[in-house]
């Protein structure tokens, strides 16, 4: 898919939010080498809000995105945690394959995945199973249909499908209008914010 540039950074040990730049160095250059990633939906989230803000007239420097940082990267986190741990399944079969068949090691893998499937089981138990107060609160007439948003769902959707909050309205056969986005906005950062521990 497309890329967009970033700049590598670690927090400096011991420091209080101190951060330095880890991008790919060579010898000769005068500074590191940003890297690039795909672009999901959090990007794409931000580039909408970005437009519209610019659309309206506002002030460029008065922008606020529409989730924290803290919040992408927990959604980013629950979406590769979530497919690491998928894909080691696989290998976890094939490890106890192996060990039947008399082959060594695993132990440090297996324990690895366990140590992240209650990474995962912990991060989905807190966006709970309910439905998003922000989201019940629109009446069926206006938002166009009956169903439920559930948390967990929008979550999945958002995290791991890759859908944006309109596609998510209208998977649920709700209409895609300005309030029902910023609503199903709200409850995204405030799921969002419960993984990460906030409540």
């Amino acid at each position: 898919g497309p890329l967009t540039g970033f700049r590598p950074i670690e927090l400096v040990p011991g420091s209080v939010g101190l951060a330095r730049d880890t991008g790919h160095w060579q010898r000769g250059e005068d500074r590191r080498r940003r890297a690039a990633r795909i672009i999901d939906v959090f990007d794409r989230i931000e580039d909408e809000a970005a437009q519209a803000h610019h659309l309206r007239g506002d002030d460029a420097a008065r922008f606020v995105p529409p989730l924290s940082p803290g919040q992408v990267q927990v959604g980013r986190d629950y979406r590769d945690l979530t497919e690491r741990h998928s894909a080691g399944g696989v290998k976890c079969a094939s490890l106890e394959t192996a060990r039947r068949g008399g082959g060594g090691g695993g132990g440090e893998f297996i324990d690895a995945y366990v140590a992240e499937g209650r990474r995962l089981d912990a991060m989905v138990a807190r966006i709970g199973g309910g439905a998003s107060l922000v989201v019940r609160r629109i009446r069926p007439s206006v938002r166009g249909s009956r169903a439920t948003i559930r948390d967990r769902d929008l979550v999945d959707m958002i995290c791991l499908l890759d859908m944006d909050p309109s596609a998510v309205l209208r998977r649920h056969g709700w209409s895609a209008y300005g309030a029902a986005r910023e609503a199903l906005r709200r409850a995204l950062a405030a799921a969002l914010d419960h993984m990460m521990g906030y409540d």
